[in-house]
């Protein structure tokens, strides 16, 4: 059986036709192929960097751990000396209490010593002057001195005379030191609580 012409034509023309589409297909597939060949080295890349990134977080990470380490013993070591210095102070603070009480305490006693004193030789000074102001002091009881005594003080002039008198009774009166008790301040509650 032969083959026609036309047959043989038509045969031909299939062919060219199967094989350019095959040509598109493989140029398609091949386009497609290099377009995720791309796609893959982009993504290799991106992988490649969060690899990188991945392991600077990680020392960043280590290195925030070790500071947190070096903050945390720091601290500590503020809080004990905060504390000793507390301590300390706390301590001072007790001393000068008591120094500052000893210190009122001895101030007291040598004040109430020294009105002690005062208030003494107050007391010896109005009884010199009571004597002194006696007529029969110095023995002057006879009527003649009497008489030269009353004359004398007649002599005197009334208004020194008043103002003299006057002087030494307010002197007499005022006692601006009284006498006082030296166990005061060591029987008050402040005192007990520094001791």
């Amino acid at each position: 059986m032969e083959v026609s012409t036309c047959d043989k034509h038509k045969n031909i023309e299939e062919l060219v036709s199967q094989l350019m589409t095959a040509n598109w297909e493989k140029d398609t597939a091949k386009h497609e192929l290099q377009r995720r060949e791309q796609k893959l080295q982009e993504a290799s890349k991106t992988i490649d960097l969060l690899k990188k990134l991945v392991m600077l977080l990680d020392m960043e990470k280590e290195v925030a751990l070790e500071e947190t380490a070096n903050l945390g013993y720091k601290l500590t070591s503020l809080l004990e000396e905060l504390a000793t210095e507390a301590l300390f102070m706390k301590k001072e603070a007790v001393r000068l209490a008591r120094c500052v009480l000893k210190m009122r305490d001895e101030h007291f006693h040598k004040v109430c010593h020294l009105q002690n004193q005062i208030y003494t030789l107050q007391s010896s000074r109005e009884s010199v002057y009571e004597n002194v102001s006696s007529p029969s002091c110095f023995g002057l009881d006879n009527s003649k001195n009497k008489s030269k005594k009353r004359k004398m003080s007649e002599t005197r002039s009334e208004h020194g005379e008043k103002k003299r008198y006057k002087w030494l009774k307010r002197l007499n009166t005022i006692n601006p030191f009284p006498k006082c008790s030296i166990t005061r301040l060591s029987s008050s509650p402040l005192h007990h609580a520094a001791l």
